[in-house]
C-alpha cells in the first residue's frame, strides 16, 4: 500500500508542480508522512530479498 500511495502522491505532484510547495494543496505534507513509513519499513529491496531468501529456504510462515 506504501508504494503505491507514494506513487500516487509523486505524480500528483509532477501534476501541480511548484503548486505542491503551497499550503493549499498539502502534498508536500503527504509526501513527507509516506517517505517517513517507507524509511521506517526498510527499502523494498531488501524486504523482497529478505523475503525470496526466506521463501527458497522454506519458510512458509511469512
Amino acid at each position: 500500500m506504501t508504494l503505491g500511495s507514494y506513487a500516487a502522491v509523486d505524480q500528483a505532484m509532477q501534476t501541480h508542480g511548484a503548486m505542491e510547495f503551497t499550503n493549499e494543496v498539502g502534498l508536500t505534507e503527504a509526501w513527507h508522512a509516506l517517505r517517513i513509513v517507507n524509511v521506517a519499513d526498510g527499502t523494498n529491496e531488501i524486504l523482497n530479498r529478505t523475503i525470496a531468501q526466506r521463501l527458497l529456504k522454506g519458510d512458509m510462515d511469512l
